[in-house]
This record gives structure tokens, sequence and C-alpha cells, in this order.
């Protein structure tokens, strides 16, 4: 319950220092909420040890910086259907060699999110003014990874808190069944075990 408390509270404070920051640096809100968003998430969940969960992320970041550079025709030939097709690859293949090859020590779910968390945060407002994309491309990699470090290293804090256990007592206790739980009355033990009278018995 601590735990669970402690990591809410770090998940609403960095999020909040993260959109100010945001503001302040003139950074587009997307790339705030994705990034510190990304990084809380990929503290929260618990498979495998915290490392292999960033390097797993920062793997993926990359490879989805590099998708969104084709697909924003940054790299060229990355708009074609052919460069459409390759930018995908570049996505899925990597993750399923790494993930195979570490026999999922680095899971794959986490080298999805590192490029979901790019893609999503940057393309967006890409789109919306292309013109602009090659010129906002490296600053925006460097915030978003900013703000997913700095919502993991916050989150992981709280989550590394152990939880408070109960007392074995209380665990035995609550284990003990009730002696007295269906077991018949004294009264009606007895009462089943008194002979009936014979009918016509000797006077």
């Amino acid at each position: 319950m601590r735990r669970t408390f402690l990591v809410g509270l770090a998940a609403a404070i960095i999020g909040g220092i993260g959109i100010w920051l945001g503001t302040q640096f003139d950074m587009n809100f997307t790339n705030t909420i994705m990034g510190v968003g990304g990084g809380v998430i990929l503290a929260v969940v618990p498979e495998r040890s915290p490392l292999m969960r960033l390097v797993g992320f920062l793997i993926g970041y990359v490879l989805g910086a590099f998708f969104t550079a084709m697909v924003l025709g940054l790299i060229p030939g990355g708009t074609t259907t052919v460069g459409l097709a390759v930018a995908f690859l570049i996505i899925f293949v990597p993750i399923a060699i790494i993930s195979g090859l570490t026999t999922n020590r680095i899971p794959a779910w986490t080298m999805l999110l590192g490029a979901l968390v790019f893609t999503a945060g940057f393309t967006s407002g890409a789109l919306a003014e292309p013109w602009t994309a090659a010129e906002k491309f490296p600053g925006a990699f460097f915030s978003i990874l900013a703000m997913s470090g700095i919502g993991f290293l916050t989150v992981i804090v709280a989550e590394l808190v152990p939880e408070k256990k109960r007392p074995k007592a209380a665990e035995a206790a609550s284990d003990t069944p009730d002696p007295d739980a269906d077991q018949p009355t004294t009264e009606t033990s007895q009462s089943d075990n008194t002979p009936e009278p014979v009918a016509g018995g000797t006077q």
C-alpha cells in the first residue's frame, strides 16, 4: 500500500515538473507527456531488472528515431513504399532478434515502448509543421529522452521501496481454521447418542 502511494505521488509530481519544464524551454506538450509517461511505465512494470528495462528502452528509442526520420522524409527514400517497408523492418526485426538472443532478458515490450515514445511524441508536431521537422528533430530527440529519464529515475526510487509485510503471527492467526466451525454442539451430540426406549419393555 505504501509503495503504491509513493509511486502514484512520484508520478504526479514528476508529471507536473515535466510540464513546467516543457513550458520554460518551449518544448512541445506532446513531447513532454510522452517522455514522462514512457519513463513512468518503464519504471512501474516489474518485469526484469530496472537496468535491462532501461537498456531495452534506449535500443527501441534509437530505432524509433530512425523509423521516424525515414517516415518524415529526413532520410532519402524513406517516404516511398519500399522505404516505409524498410522502416517497419528496422523496428521489428532488430527487436525480435535482440529479444531472442538475450532469451528475453531484454524484454521486447521495453524496446517497443522506447520506439513508440519517440515516434508518437515527435511525429504529431512534425506533421503539423513538416517544414520544421529537420530543424526540430535533434532537440526533440534529446528533450523526449530527458523527460523519459526523469520519469523513470523518479518513479523507480519509489518502486524499490519494500512493501511492509504482515507479521507472521497475524498471518498464522488468519490461516488457522476456527476449531468451533462446522462442529456439532455437545447437546446435539448427546441427544443423538441417547438410546430410544424399547416399546413393551419389562414391567
